[in-house]
């Protein structure tokens, strides 16, 4: 019995360290006590389990939108004859005029959409007062780059070229994404830029990966952060690129751009204890001196992916700071 007690006493407090270590190592904000106990082994992520998380995330359906808002599919036509699906929200009274965010999830570019990302474009809708298409690329689990850049790119294309069909302004036309889906908004952004005669207004980048070096201080420090870590982005790189190199690095890694001149205006979002918060600061170092307007929001104390919990301040804070931008960039006078 006593045995037993110094067992379960040691284990209790070699329990109670970790948590003091970590709460010290990653203070984070109210709401997010927990997560800062744990982080990702890279191990537990091969591709083999990532197939099946993403069957598991097909299985789960779309999430049920707002009375207010209606949801629309369409199936469009790839580059390579495949179809991939949209998800397009706008509020019911929307009919004529309407500004656009195409919008391209997260999820290390090998993870399929969830449905709390669905929820937060909900926001935008009704706070920002425009229509959102939501663009299931294909996953690198299954297709590596440059199927899901290229998918990003046919759906831009798309609705530019029915933008009446949709009743979109074209001169309301916005690029988002977060994470991995923020390096694939960069690099459609200068796609549009560089090959096509889209004119995409705003661009929104929520802590964006734009770096495949790996090389800065915050990739250094943080290989154990809550949630997303530099062990994960090096696997996330290996899935992405495993088909190796192909075109312009740009289009993979954005911050590689020659130019970052006559780009739209951006917002870009970073958190503090997240292993890509130095190259998400960088590209809005390099868009601010080529001149483009930049709006840089550094969130103290969050974790990357930190708005998954939706109903926590910091997150209700910074959905109000990018709907605000959003709005502005369509609605405020030049």
């Amino acid at each position: 019995m006593k045995k037993r007690f110094v067992i379960s006493a040691g284990i209790a407090g070699l329990i109670g360290l970790w948590f003091y270590y970590r709460d010290k190592k990653y203070p984070l904000t109210k709401g997010y006590y927990l997560m800062n106990k744990f982080s990702i082994p890279d191990k537990v992520v091969t591709l083999s389990n990532v197939k099946l998380v993403n069957k598991l995330l097909s299985k789960e359906g779309l999430p049920k939108t707002p009375d207010d808002i209606t949801r629309e599919i369409r199936y469009i036509k790839t580059e390579d004859k495949e179809k991939i699906p949209l998800s397009i929200y706008k509020l019911k009274d929307m009919n004529r005029n309407i500004p656009c965010l195409i919008y391209f999830h997260g999820g290390g570019f090998f993870f399929k959409d969830e449905a709390y990302m669905h929820r937060l474009v909900c926001e935008y809708v009704k706070k920002a007062k425009c229509m959102v298409v939501f663009v299931h690329y294909r996953t690198s689990d299954e297709y590596p780059f440059p199927t899901p850049f290229k998918d990003c790119c046919n759906a831009i294309e798309y609705i530019w070229e029915n933008a009446k069909q949709f009743n979109v302004n074209k001169k309301k036309i916005a690029l988002g994404g977060d994470s991995a889906g923020g390096a694939l908004t960069g690099s459609c952004t200068l796609w549009c830029r560089d090959e096509t005669d889209i004119k995409p207004c705003f661009q929104m980048l929520i802590y964006p990966v734009t770096d495949l070096r790996m090389q800065t201080e915050s990739m250094k420090k943080y290989s154990d952060c809550p949630l997303w870590n530099s062990s994960l982005t090096k696997k996330m790189w290996k899935f992405y690129l495993r088909n190796g190199i192909k075109g312009k690095k740009e289009y993979i890694s954005p911050i590689l751009a020659k130019r970052f001149s006559k780009l739209p205006p951006a917002y870009i979002e970073t958190a503090q204890y997240d292993c890509i918060n130095d190259e998400g600061i960088a590209y809005a170092k390099s868009l601010k001196s080529a001149g483009v307007k930049v709006q840089l929001e550094d969130i103290k104390s969050v974790f990357h992916g930190y708005d998954v919990f939706l109903n926590t301040e910091i997150t209700k804070k910074m959905i109000e700071k990018r709907a605000q931008a959003l709005y502005s960039a369509f609605y405020d006078k030049d």
